[in-house]
């Protein structure tokens, strides 16, 4: 648990910031430092000195994770109150979340991450699998280009956006998602993984130009298909399967077929 310094232990550090020649850092590569500090511990780096002092509210890449936090009432104070610090000048290269479930709050952090055209979105359910109501995990954006999703139930409500709103989506992750939805669809689309995810129905993946794809420790009740392009070159693992999936389909886009069998890599 990341608790703030002291008063007395802040100046002690402020002098020795200076004493050091941390203010003569560049702006950058103080910025790589605090990308590898928990939120609330990057932000306490205001007290070191008056150049640092707004140095954290123009970090890049921000990686919040409730558990840096004392409580989830704590978490949520300080998300709150960031979002209305950070400089929305500055291009926001990624954001990472791990909240404790999804509310009309974590989607807000979501969706302002996106708003600031951020390519590079990454979200972890801490409290376990089940997402009430039906939000707009992720609103379309034509700025994504990788998005890692772990430890939350997906509909099609929440994945709509990625399949039709993406448009330069390439980079793909689902870890351990009970998965709801019936189909990835995605023509930008080149690295998937699916890890660990459960999947209830029928399940289509149409990427015509993917070049990567693993299937990890997948519990399917049901057939999967995946359609890919004659002219790409793709490569396939399939392993772990926890339930014997009745099919596994590699389709080629000219609507031929070929069945899989469980545990085979397809180039």
């Amino acid at each position: 648990m990341a608790s703030p310094p002291t008063s007395e232990s802040a100046i002690t550090s402020a002098g020795s910031a200076s004493a050091s020649g941390f203010d003569c850092l560049p702006d950058d590569l103080v910025h790589h430092v605090l990308s590898f500090l928990p939120a609330p511990d990057a932000a306490c780096t205001s007290l070191l000195s008056r150049r640092w002092r707004n140095l954290w509210v123009s970090m890049p890449c921000l990686d919040i994770d409730v558990s840096d936090f004392h409580d989830a009432s704590q978490f949520d104070r300080f998300m709150d109150h960031v979002l209305h610090l950070l400089d929305d000048s500055v291009p926001l290269r990624s954001f990472r979340l791990r909240s404790c479930w999804i509310d009309d709050s974590a989607v807000s952090w979501l969706r302002y991450a996106v708003k600031r055209k951020v390519p590079v979105l990454e979200y972890a359910e801490r409290q376990g699998y089940f997402i009430h109501g039906c939000h707009d995990l992720i609103s379309a954006s034509s700025y994504l280009t990788k998005v890692v999703l772990e430890h939350v139930v997906l509909h099609d409500c929440h994945f709509g956006p990625l399949n039709n709103g993406c448009p330069a989506l390439e980079n793909l992750e689902l870890l351990e998602v009970n998965i709801q939805f019936t189909e990835i669809s995605s023509t930008s689309l080149k690295h998937l993984r699916i890890v660990n995810c459960m999947m209830d129905c029928k399940f289509w993946i149409r990427t015509p130009n993917l070049l990567t794809m693993c299937l990890d420790g997948v519990e399917c009740k049901s057939s999967l298909y995946w359609t890919v392009l004659n002219n790409r070159s793709l490569f396939t693992v399939l392993e772990d399967w926890r339930y014997q999936i009745p099919a596994v389909h590699s389709g080629r886009s000219n609507g031929q077929d070929a069945s899989v069998p469980r545990g085979t890599a397809s180039p």
